[in-house]
């Protein structure tokens, strides 16, 4: 019997951008609990942004934040990776100096952009919902690195460019996916939602056949690679919805269909 349910935010259990949890989800979640089954959000997306997103429950459920790197299971934190202080360095100046891209450093309850970017405040802390801290030097902020991200604009430039820039920059020395709508999104080498979600089931000791997940983009792929029951949505990728156990256009109908005896 399935134990965990993960699922992506943003293109998945969000439609599209500035949408926000169907509070119909908020019931599924605690009548799943009662039975033992637990809901997990696993996005790029930060912690704090997260627990806002699903204020009614936000105790009730787990978090997968930052692309895998930081992982809370019943309100604690039991996982967080970092990157190398001088790798981090490294790319957020490259970040700075290529054309078209803008910063954005993630930290555990805050995010940091340069001052004096009003606009990329605005579309992080007002339409995204993000705790954006700004701060003169991204070289110098209070904790250590862990993601990193680069901000064009522009989604299919940046897919191009993650294969033919960003990858051979980096090539064995950090993870970089697609976050979607223009994001680069760099980890510390060899973390990803799929190693995050393989860790927290062997912590748990649940194996493959006991996690569902939810997904719709690259950085997905191995968390949905990693689980029994897949789903990719209808609009992802051929190359995502290839490998999944199968394709949905609701997370939320999937969810009733799945569990229709529980719910």
């Amino acid at each position: 019997m399935v134990k965990l349910i993960a699922s992506d935010m943003d293109g998945t259990l969000l439609p599209h951008f500035g949408a926000h949890v169907d509070p119909e989800i908020f019931e599924i979640i605690r009548k799943l609990k009662q039975h033992g089954i637990r809901f997990m959000a696993a996005s790029g997306r930060q912690h704090p942004n997260l627990m806002k997103e699903f204020a009614p429950v936000k105790d009730d459920i787990d978090y997968m934040c930052e692309n895998g790197c930081l992982v809370f299971h019943e309100g604690r934190l039991l996982f967080k990776e970092t990157m190398p202080e001088d790798l981090a360095r490294d790319l957020i100046g490259t970040i700075l100096v290529t054309p078209g891209y803008k910063a954005l450093v993630s930290g555990e309850n805050t995010s940091y952009i340069l001052k004096g970017d009003p606009e990329f405040y605005h579309q992080l802390h007002d339409e995204v919902g993000n705790e954006i801290t700004e701060v003169d030097d991204l070289l110098a902020i209070p904790e250590p690195y862990f993601k990193i991200s680069a901000f064009k604009p522009n989604e299919q430039a940046v897919l191009q460019e993650i294969d033919r820039y960003w990858k051979g920059l980096y090539d064995g020395q950090l993870t970089c996916v697609y976050g979607g709508n223009g994001w680069a999104d760099f980890s510390p080498i060899g973390v990803t939602k799929g190693t995050s979600i393989t860790r927290l089931m062997s912590s748990l000791h649940l194996k493959k056949d006991q996690v569902m997940a939810f997904g719709d983009n690259y950085n997905d792929e191995e968390m949905l690679n990693d689980v029994e029951y897949s789903f990719a949505m209808e609009r992802a990728p051929q190359e995502i919805k290839d490998f999944a156990y199968g394709t949905t256009g609701s997370v939320k109908d999937t969810l009733k269909d799945f569990f229709k005896d529980l719910l």
